[in-house]
């Protein structure tokens, strides 16, 4: 349940991010959210940012940072977030 409700987290910055104009990728992923291999990278990850690199010609950070700018966590499920 927590998984699902992160990735249309995700999925909806993904969203504001291309109604922004921030990205420019007619074609967004499939947002999967994941655990890192290591305890100490977090409860959860997400890819989503090194799938959309390449074709927005962007470093993964930079993607990854316009997510976060468009990400609103209205209910509080993110505690913190790093790239």
């Amino acid at each position: 349940m927590i998984r699902h409700n992160l990735a249309t987290l995700v999925s909806q910055a993904l969203e504001r991010a291309r109604g922004a104009s921030v990205l420019l990728s007619e074609t967004l992923p499939a947002v999967t959210i994941g655990t890192p291999a290591h305890e100490d990278h977090g409860d959860f990850s997400c890819n989503v940012a090194m799938q959309l690199a390449k074709a927005e010609k962007k470093a993964p950070r930079q993607v990854a940072e316009l997510l976060l700018a468009h990400l609103e966590d209205r209910e509080g499920l993110v505690a913190r977030t790093e790239i």
